[in-house]
Parts: structure tokens; C-alpha cells; sequence
């Protein structure tokens, strides 16, 4: 992610658009039409090489003027044409329901909120914190730019009642605790070059039976 001083997110649109274009270039060059890959795996090449690109960090540049996002939607755009064969005049909204791609704009909400809700299970983690001291006012309503990603996080989840409350919670410093574990090395012993193999199933068939009760 690049970082302008007021969050205009430019250079990191355009130098998004620039990592883009070898990709297209690849997925021009294997899309031809004699020889070329059908249209699954021109599908699967796009998310693979160039929206991966896109929605790294895709519902935080989601703040970004209309006309720098139009920039990233024209990536995708392509892309498409060149997956569908389509031509230049044809309408947009065509071509992503053609290839079957969600658009961008709907993809940055559905990668925020499987985010949020992934945060929100953790009750002490800093923005779910935040998701919860932060208020939607009504004055919201008549700005003229971009609400933060956190209220707009929390307007999707409103919006969509998604039952956040219901999820099983965990603190910080249970998230990456380890239990204790044991390990058997009972098959360790047996020489399957010289045992027999009715030696080796039963001595298999023994560990299993006592490690049955492991959850």
C-alpha cells in the first residue's frame, strides 16, 4: 500500500494500474483464439495474476475519487474483453455479467466485511474497539466524501443484519495459543524391511485404538 499525505490513494492506484499490465499482457498472449485457453481458465488466470492485485487492500482505497477507482475498474474491464472476445462498444455493465465477476465495487464490500467479521470474534483486538465506539451520525449523511472504513463497515453490517452477535468470541491472547500435543513414535521401532507385514497393521491398528479418544 502506498500513502499519499491526504489519502488520496493516487499513487497507489497508479502504480497498481502499472503492476497490472504485465499480467494483461500474459492473459492477452493466452487467450488466442485458434490456440488459446478456453474461457474458465482465462477466468481463473485474471483472479490469480491481476484481482488478487486489486483487492489487496482494496476496502481501504475504497475512499478514492470516483475518477481513481474508474481507473482500477478499467483493469478488470479489460481483462474481461479479453476473456469474452467482447468488443470495445460493449456496455459495461454487460461484460461483467457475461464473464460472471462481481464488480469491483461490490468485491471491496464483500472483502470488508468478511474482514470485519473475522476482527469482531476477537473482543479486545483494536478496531473492534474502535467498531464499537464509533457512532453514525446523521450529519454523515451530507458529506461529501468518504465515510471511514470502520463506518462503513459498520453500515454493511447494519444494513445487512448480519447476526455479529451470535459469533464465538476470543481474546487476543488466546488467538495463537497452542496446546500441549503428543506424539507417538511407536511405528518409529518396526523394520519394514524385515517385519512382516501382519506385524506392521497390527502395530498400526493398536496406535490407532489408543489415540482414539484424542479430540
Amino acid at each position: 500500500m502506498i500513502f499519499d499525505q491526504r489519502l488520496t490513494w493516487s499513487k497507489h492506484i497508479t502504480a497498481l494500474v502499472q503492476r497490472c499490465k504485465k499480467p494483461l499482457g500474459i492473459l492477452r498472449s493466452v487467450a488466442r483464439r485458434n490456440w488459446g485457453g478456453d474461457r474458465k481458465s482465462l477466468t481463473l488466470l485474471y483472479t490469480a495474476l491481476i484481482r488478487s492485485k486489486i483487492d489487496y487492500g482494496s476496502y481501504l482505497y475504497a475512499t478514492a475519487s470516483n475518477t481513481n477507482l474508474l481507473k482500477v475498474n478499467r483493469i478488470q474491464y479489460a481483462a474481461i474483453r479479453i476473456i469474452t472476445g467482447s468488443l470495445l462498444c460493449t456496455p459495461l455493465h454487460f461484460l461483467e455479467a457475461e464473464a460472471n465477476l462481481q464488480p469491483l465495487k461490490f468485491r471491496r464490500e464483500q472483502l470488508l466485511l468478511q474482514y470485519i467479521t473475522k476482527v469482531l470474534r476477537i473482543t479486545d483486538h483494536p478496531v473492534t474497539l474502535l467498531y464499537y465506539s464509533y457512532h453514525y451520525y446523521d450529519m454523515f449523511n451530507n458529506r461529501t466524501y468518504a465515510l471511514p472504513v470502520v463506518c462503513r463497515a459498520r453500515k454493511l453490517v447494519e444494513s445487512g443484519q448480519l447476526p455479529i452477535t451470535d459469533m464465538e468470541t476470543i481474546t487476543m491472547s488466546n488467538l495463537y495459543l497452542i496446546g500441549s500435543s503428543e506424539v507417538r513414535f511407536n511405528m518409529l521401532t518396526v523394520d519394514k524391511k524385515i517385519c512382516p507385514d501382519t506385524i506392521i497393521q497390527q502395530q498400526f491398528h493398536t496406535l490407532i485404538h489408543d489415540i482414539s479418544h484424542w479430540t
